[in-house]
């Protein structure tokens, strides 16, 4: 993949993402406070089986939140290249309107001048 394929990006846009993935590696690598909470359950097995069960729980929550956001923002950039794919498309067809135009300018006054030419030696 070619670094041209990502110049539509801002620099907001690459900000965000940066944020995004310190949010998602944050949840993935934060200690798990296991030993606290077994400490607090008195290390019974019980209480550390109910640990994970909620650290499980909670993970799965916070990756829940992170593809929601991650969703959000693909349709917005999504909606951002529409955008300018959009307007892209608007200047390709005026140009080639312009280009049509020039073109015919310049065939009638290669006419006009092949006229004018003709013309001048019939009148003499």
């Amino acid at each position: 993949m070619s670094l041209a394929a990502l110049d539509f990006l801002t620099r907001d846009d690459w900000f965000l993402i940066s944020l995004f993935l310190l949010v998602i590696s944050y949840f993935l690598y934060r200690p798990r406070r296991v030993a606290a909470r077994a400490e607090k359950n008195s290390y019974s097995l019980e209480g550390i089986r109910d640990s994970y069960d909620e650290n499980a729980r909670e993970a799965t929550r916070n990756a829940n939140r992170v593809e929601v956001k991650l969703f959000e923002y693909e349709r917005e950039v999504e909606g951002r290249m529409q955008t300018r794919l959009a307007v892209l498309d608007q200047m390709i067809l005026e140009s080639e309107r312009k280009i049509e135009m020039l073109q015919r300018v310049l065939e009638q006054s290669r006419n006009d001048s092949s006229v004018e030419t003709g013309g001048s030696t019939r009148g003499e």
